[in-house]
């Protein structure tokens, strides 16, 4: 998943759109709170990582899609892990 800021945002300048891999199209939006708080490390140029997963949000019922976002050496160093 790709993450890409939209400061010109006219609904919220923290803006985050996240597009699933090789889409055109925005999948979504990080929530308003997550945003504000990404949006100033993306913009200090923070390479971040963005991955889905199914899975239960706290106080809702039910399978709903996830998305952990996390900088990029990180998640490279996971993934060596695994290997």
């Amino acid at each position: 998943m790709r993450l890409v800021r939209e400061p010109d945002n006219q609904h919220d300048p923290h803006a985050i759109a996240v597009y699933a891999a090789g889409a055109r199209d925005i999948t979504g939006y990080v929530p308003r709170g997550y945003a504000k708080r990404l949006a100033k490390l993306l913009d200090a140029g923070a390479d971040m990582v963005a991955v889905s997963t199914l899975g239960s949000a706290a106080g809702h019922k039910g399978v709903s899609l996830q998305v952990l976002v996390v900088e990029r050496a990180l998640w490279d160093h996971l993934n060596r892990a695994e290997k």
